[in-house]
């Protein structure tokens, strides 16, 4: 499904990818930049947390051309006031001519400065735009709470949720929902290469997962330091098994015995059943 999605053969109008600080959806967001600049006419990338050179670097050098930058960065110190657009609504806007993408590089820091509803009203009007084909966004849910993440996975056609196996493998739990209503969810395994490109992508299977006992430190032998000795040597172990132990039966008889029970004639003997009173 990813690769499906990362190709532009399932078409999604807002993907929502969820990292965390051990799992850094970036890898991935580098790689969907690089693949919409080459189907789609011209791409909006908005950069919260790395300035553009950050990504003209790892881009090619053709990709500049077609890529509008938007440095999120130039308004942060003076965001927190009310005359200040930090979403760049207007900018997208203007930057939007004939079928286009946006990208976010990260939504973390407007939905700290500003209220949730208002970033997911500035999504919606972009994901109702006509000209826009995707609208694609990273957060990193160990930042938000539960209700701002369920906030704007209400809008999302397509969900990536990400999780850490190593440093260049990730796994992405997948929920992508069709233009039809139907519902498809997936679980796969991504791997990098040393430059941050994709290099595989397959799905997820219980033997690639890593138990967490596995990764555990070896166990101690507490008796390895002790100033005594609590284990026994086979010759002690045999010694110890020749020792008679006392109240042990060890030679049977050949006299055998009974016991004969003679009623005394004291002994009140009643025949009568004496529950036979109890209604059960």
């Amino acid at each position: 499904m990813l690769d499906d999605l990362l190709a532009g053969q399932e078409k999604s109008k807002f993907i929502l990818m969820q990292d965390a600080a051990d799992c850094p959806g970036r890898y991935l967001l580098l790689n969907w930049a690089r693949n919409l600049y080459k189907r789609v006419g011209k791409t909006v990338l908005v950069c919260y947390e790395r300035p553009p050179q950050y990504f003209t670097e790892w881009l090619p050098k053709d990709a500049t051309g077609r890529i509008t930058f938007i440095d999120g960065n130039l308004r942060v110190p003076a965001s927190s006031e009310g005359g200040f657009d930090i979403l760049f609504e207007k900018e997208i806007t203007e930057a939007i001519s004939g079928p286009t993408c946006i990208l976010f590089d990260s939504l973390t820091l407007p939905i700290l400065l500003r209220q949730v509803p208002k970033t997911c009203a500035m999504l919606h009007r972009l994901i109702t735009n006509e000209n826009v084909l995707q609208v694609l966004a990273l957060i990193h849910k160990d930042i938000h709470d539960q209700h701002t993440c369920d906030l704007l996975s209400s809008l999302a056609t397509s969900i990536v949720d990400m999780s850490p196996v190593s440093l260049l493998q990730h796994k992405h739990n997948i929920r992508h929902c069709r233009v039809t209503g139907k519902v498809f969810k997936t679980v796969e395994s991504v791997t990098y290469d040393s430059e941050l490109n994709v290099k595989t992508i397959t799905p997820w299977t219980s033997t690639t997962d890593v138990p967490a006992s596995s990764i555990t430190s070896p166990q101690v032998d507490p008796l390895a330091k002790l100033s005594f000795n609590l284990s026994l040597t086979e010759t002690e172990k045999e010694a110890r098994s020749q020792v008679k132990l006392p109240y042990i039966k060890d030679i049977e008889t050949e006299i055998s015995s009974r016991i004969i029970y003679q009623p005394d004639e004291a002994d009140d003997i009643d025949d009568e059943d004496p529950d036979e009173d109890l209604d059960i």
